[in-house]
C-alpha cells in the first residue's frame, strides 16, 4: 500500500521547484507558495538548500554565476539600478571584477540594508536617476541595470567612482564590440551632462595650461575630425571591395591619428602646427 507523500516533503519539493525556476528566492516568496519556515530549515540543514544571506536561498547545486550577486541586490532593493563598475563589468566592457556590488537609489531614498552580498551605493540626482535603465532577468530574478551608453557617460561624469583608464576601456570595448555607435555614446553623454564646459573643468583640474578661445576651437576641431576618420574607418567593416576599403582605410587611420595628436599638443602647448612633422616634433618634446 502506497502512503501520500507528507505535507513536509511536498514543501521540499516545491521548494526546490521554485529555486530550479528563479535562482533564488526570498523567504517571504517561498511562504507564498505554501513552503513553512520549518520546511526552509529541514532544507538547509539537509545541504540541498544553501542559505546566503538574510532571508535570501539558493539551491545547493545552483552553478555559479558572476552576476547572481546582482540578483540578490535587486531583490533586496526592487527599485535599485545597478551601475558604475557593476553595470560595466555586467556589459562585458572591463577584466575589472568589482568586490562590491555597484547600485544607485535616487537622492532623496532610504538606502537599503544589505548584509550580503557587499555593495556600493550610488545616489544619482533626477534626470540622472531615471535615464537609460533596461530590465535583464538573471535568475528569474527582474534586475534593473543601466545601457551601455549610459553606464560609459556615467563612468566618465563620476571621475571619483571610476578610475579614467577604466572609462576609456569601456568605451573602447563598447565601440569594438559594437555595443553602441558614436552617435549614440555622444547623445547619452549629452543627456548625462557631459559638454565641452564639462571638459573644460576637468582639464583646469589636472592643472594643465588654460586654453584660449583659438586653443579651444583648434583642440575641437581637430578632435571632430578625428572622430570623423574614426566613423568612417567604422563603416569599412562589411565592406567587399578590400582593395578600395583598405586604401582609404589607411588614409583615414593616418589623418585620424594626425588629428588627435594636433589636438592633444595645441591643448598641452597652445600652438597649432601647420603640417604634420611640425605636430611630430612638437609631440616629442612634450
Amino acid at each position: 500500500m502506497k502512503h501520500a507523500p507528507s505535507p513536509s516533503a511536498t514543501q521540499q519539493d516545491r521548494l526546490l521547484a521554485y529555486l530550479r525556476k528563479h535562482d533564488i528566492a526570498r523567504a517571504f516568496e517561498l511562504r507564498e507558495i505554501g513552503v513553512s519556515a520549518t520546511a526552509i530549515s529541514r532544507a538547509v540543514e539537509a545541504g540541498d538548500v544553501v542559505r546566503i544571506g538574510r532571508g535570501l536561498y539558493q539551491a545547493a547545486d545552483a552553478e555559479a554565476d558572476l552576476n547572481t550577486n546582482l540578483a540578490e541586490v535587486a531583490k533586496r532593493a526592487p527599485r535599485s539600478v545597478i551601475c558604475l563598475l557593476s553595470a560595466l563589468a555586467f556589459h562585458g566592457l572591463t577584466d575589472q571584477l568589482p568586490r562590491k556590488v555597484w547600485f544607485a537609489i535616487g537622492a532623496k531614498e532610504w538606502a537599503p540594508r544589505i548584509d550580503y552580498p557587499p555593495v556600493r551605493v550610488v545616489r544619482f540626482r533626477e534626470p540622472y536617476f531615471s535615464h537609460g535603465i533596461e530590465t535583464n532577468r538573471i535568475g528569474g530574478t527582474q534586475v534593473r541595470v543601466y545601457s551601455v551608453p549610459k553606464s560609459i557617460a556615467d563612468a566618465f561624469r563620476n571621475p571619483k567612482l571610476v578610475d579614467r583608464s577604466v572609462a576609456i576601456e569601456a568605451l573602447k570595448a563598447a565601440l569594438d564590440q559594437r555595443q553602441a555607435t558614436p552617435a549614440v555614446l555622444m547623445q547619452a553623454a549629452e543627456d548625462e551632462g557631459i559638454d565641452f564646459k564639462t571638459a573644460t573643468s576637468f582639464y583646469g583640474k589636472e592643472g594643465k595650461r588654460t586654453m584660449d578661445v583659438l586653443v579651444e576651437n583648434t583642440v575641437l576641431e581637430q578632435l571632430f575630425l578625428g572622430l570623423h576618420h574614426l566613423s568612417a574607418l567604422d563603416q569599412f567593416r562589411g565592406g567587399t571591395t578590400a582593395a578600395d576599403y583598405a586604401r582609404v582605410g589607411v588614409l583615414a587611420w593616418y589623418y585620424g591619428v594626425a588629428n588627435a595628436a594636433s589636438a592633444m599638443t595645441a591643448a598641452q602647448s597652445g600652438s597649432f602646427q601647420e603640417d604634420h612633422a611640425g605636430t611630430a616634433r612638437l609631440w616629442d618634446e612634450q
